[in-house]
This record gives structure tokens, C-alpha cells and sequence, in this order.
């Protein structure tokens, strides 16, 4: 910890207050599993603790990403809890600042940066519902740079003249042995069931990445929910324009080579979330794309649901002539959800 950077201040024992307060379950948390490995914690100076484990965890450090309580913070009854909510804890280069309706606005930390280092002097963020909400606050100049999961922005709202750029993410899923668990403690035991399972299926199983196909109707409705659902590797988003024109020849030759852009592969999956525009021409797509590969449909309107997304029906048009090019493909599934009638 470093001294005088910043938000709330904290120093080491408001650190050994707040994990003593996950320890002993004093308060409902998700972050009381990232401690439960701590034997103790001893205080070396304001800004220095020691922290002993109950065993080896090489993944402890990346566990250490939970708000910091301070401890007068929080024993202050004098503080109304709605002014807490308004105090945020922290550190860094920029500090917060206050919070106007939907905005909270930091600003640089002179403790921080050296006066010539600093180039923005105040960052203002805005939270929005959806990414067409974003897409609109950018391109009318409310906002000049937007976080996003989508790999495919540029091709879906044609901007020109701007940067993207990629970062990988600290975060992580795993699944190991529960080693509280009486029998598993057993380090044997837990090398026994390591060699019993057939990792390399498992793996084989497991889809690298998945492509969402859905026009822009649904991507205005829908897909950021869907996506915070979906466990994959990689989730890539191909939009298309809503209506029968995007079953053509050429959009699916844009998004075959989308598909070879993004590397998809034979281990790879398309989902078809949309009505039976998208649904057939995503399930077109799955099944000529590498000879084919997997897909499942999601349809989200009343006919697709109960016609277009059954049996395997999947083609293009050319013309005047719907369908005219396509295949019988079935889908890995298909998903029919009711509640996605109501965004109709």
C-alpha cells in the first residue's frame, strides 16, 4: 500500500479489519472464499501487513480484489449509510470526485502524477443499459471512449477514423478438488480422481469460441443479457440488418469470411439468436462452414419458435426465389424462451 494516493483513505489494520470481517462471516459476502485460506495476518507498519496461509496457493494474490472497509469508516454510526455509498474507497491515479445523477466524475491525483505527466484532468463515467445506448452517446460526442466485450463494432456500425484496442483480462474460472472436504483432503485421493477422469475429452468438449449471429432488432433488446450468460473461451457477435434482405448471397459470404477471420474452427460454435431470418441463415452458415460445425438455435419470435427453428430448416434466397439455396442441419438445441415474446 503506498501512502496519500487517493479516495478514502485505508491503512493496514482497516485491511486486516475488512478480511477479519470475511473470515468471520460478519458480513454476506462473495469475497469470503478469496480469504479462507488466511491462518493470520500480522500489522508491520500503517501501510504493511504480513499475511500467513493455511497451505500453498499460488492464485492467492489475484484472490486479493475485494473493497477495502475502513475500519472508523464503518464504526462511525454517525455516518448515514446513504453517505457511505457516496464515499468510494480507494487508490490510484485518479481519485473520485462525486456522483451527479448518472455520472461518477474522478479526477487526476496530484499525489500521484507529476504536474507535466497529466493530461486529463477530470474522467467522467457513464453507465449505459445497453451497447446501442453507448454506440449513440459516442457517435453524438457525449462520450469519447466505450468499454466493450464485442470483437466486431467496426463491422456492425461502420465507424471510420478511430482506435481500437485489446486487453486481456484478470479474470478466470476454475474448477479444482473442494480440499475441505473430509475425503478429499486426502492428497492421494485427489491424484486418484485426477487420473480416473478423461481431461483431454473434457477439453474436447469444450467450445474454443462461439459466434452469436443476431440482426439488430434483437441486439438491441436482448443481447447484453444473453451474453453475460454464455461461458465460453471467446463470444464474438456478427449483427445483421433486420428483414428478409440479409438471407443473401452476400451476407453470408460476409459472414463466412468473418468466420475466417476470427478463426473459427471445427471445435467452435454458432448460436442463431433471432427470428427465422437469422435462424436459417446462421444454421446455413453452421452448416457449410468447414463442412460444418455445431449450432444452436435460439429463436425469438412467436413463428420462428414454433416453425422455422424446427427440424433443421436452414437456406438463403436469391431473388425472387426464398430458399432456394440450403440445407437440412439440426441444431446441437434449441432454446425457446416465452419471455422473449415481450420484447416484441
Amino acid at each position: 500500500m503506498s501512502d496519500g494516493i487517493g479516495g478514502e483513505p485505508f491503512t493496514a489494520a482497516d485491511v486486516k479489519y475488512t478480511i477479519k470481517l470475511l473470515l468471520d462471516n460478519e458480513i454476506d459476502s462473495v469475497y469470503s472464499a478469496n480469504v479462507s485460506g488466511i491462518k493470520s495476518i500480522d500489522i508491520v507498519n500503517d501501510y504493511s501487513i504480513v499475511i500467513t496461509l493455511n497451505e500453498d496457493d499460488p492464485y492467492f494474490i489475484s484472490k486479493l480484489t475485494f473493497p477495502i472497509l475502513p475500519e472508523y469508516y464503518f464504526k462511525d454510526e454517525s455516518i448515514l449509510d446513504e453517505e457511505k455509498a457516496k464515499r468510494f474507497v480507494g487508490t490510484g491515479s485518479y481519485k473520485y470526485e462525486s456522483t451527479e445523477e448518472e455520472k461518477i466524475i474522478l479526477t487526476a491525483n496530484d499525489d500521484w502524477w507529476k504536474e507535466s505527466d497529466i493530461k486529463l484532468r477530470k474522467i467522467y463515467l457513464l453507465n449505459y443499459p445497453t451497447y446501442s445506448e453507448a454506440i449513440k452517446g459516442f457517435k453524438s460526442a457525449e462520450v469519447d471512449m466505450i468499454l466493450t466485450t464485442m470483437h466486431n463494432w467496426k463491422e456492425i456500425f461502420g465507424f471510420i477514423g478511430i482506435n481500437s484496442y485489446g486487453y486481456e483480462s484478470s479474470e478466470y474460472e476454475v474448477i479444482i478438488p473442494n480440499t475441505e472436504n473430509r475425503i478429499l483432503k486426502d492428497n492421494s485421493v485427489r491424484r486418484a480422481i485426477l487420473q480416473s477422469i478423461n481431461r483431454e475429452n473434457i477439453i474436447n468438449e469444450i467450445y474454443d469460441e462461439v459466434l452469436i449471429i443476431s440482426d439488430e432488432n434483437v441486439y438491441n433488446h436482448q443481447i447484453d443479457n444473453f451474453i453475460n450468460n454464455i461461458k465460453a473461451k471467446i463470444v464474438y457477435e456478427y449483427i445483421v440488418l433486420a428483414g428478409e434482405d440479409s438471407k443473401s448471397l452476400s451476407v453470408y459470404e460476409e459472414i463466412i469470411k468473418y468466420c475466417i477471420k476470427i478463426n473459427l474452427s471445427r471445435k467452435s460454435l454458432i448460436i442463431a439468436l433471432g427470428g427465422g431470418v437469422v435462424g436459417e441463415l446462421a444454421g446455413f452458415v453452421a452448416s457449410t462452414y468447414m463442412r460444418g460445425i455445431d449450432v444452436c438455435q435460439i429463436p425469438t419470435s412467436l413463428l420462428s419458435q414454433v416453425d422455422s427453428s424446427v427440424g433443421g430448416k436452414t437456406g438463403i434466397n436469391i431473388g425472387n426465389f426464398k430458399n432456394i439455396i440450403g440445407t437440412f442441419y439440426q441444431p446441437k438445441f434449441t432454446y425457446v424462451n416465452i419471455d422473449a415474446l415481450k420484447t416484441l
